[in-house]
């Protein structure tokens, strides 16, 4: 059965602020929670300056995931760091300054009410 399903989506810009936090990832099901920067979005946390809605797809995780991976993966300057099967840690490199972003997606088993 095909259903709507969500992608868990945490986008950190720590190019000004720094290096990334050290545990960056995946932890119980749950992304690493924004810094009180405002450069930080992320659609799991309960702060309303950081929130964002969580990514919609239709049809299967499995190929929504490839599909996703491939685009990001396509764009330039983009370096994928870390992959597991419900989850992608990508690099963004600016052009200009080179500067670092880190954009995570995080595919949820669960599926919206």
């Amino acid at each position: 059965m095909r259903g709507l399903g969500v992608i868990i989506f945490c986008m950190l810009f720590f190019s000004c602020a720094g290096k990334p936090p050290e545990n960056i990832g995946l932890h119980n099901e749950q992304l690493t929670d924004c810094p009180n920067s405002p450069n930080c979005v992320a659609s799991q946390t309960k702060d309303a300056d950081h929130s964002i809605l969580p990514f919609e797809y239709k049809g299967e995780k499995k190929m929504a995931f490839i599909k996703l991976k491939k685009v990001i993966a396509s764009l330039d300057n983009m370096t994928l760091v870390t992959e597991n099967d419900q989850y992608l840690h990508f690099e963004c490199k600016s052009a200009i300054m080179g500067f670092v972003d880190d954009l995570e997606f995080y595919f949820s088993d669960e599926t919206p009410g």
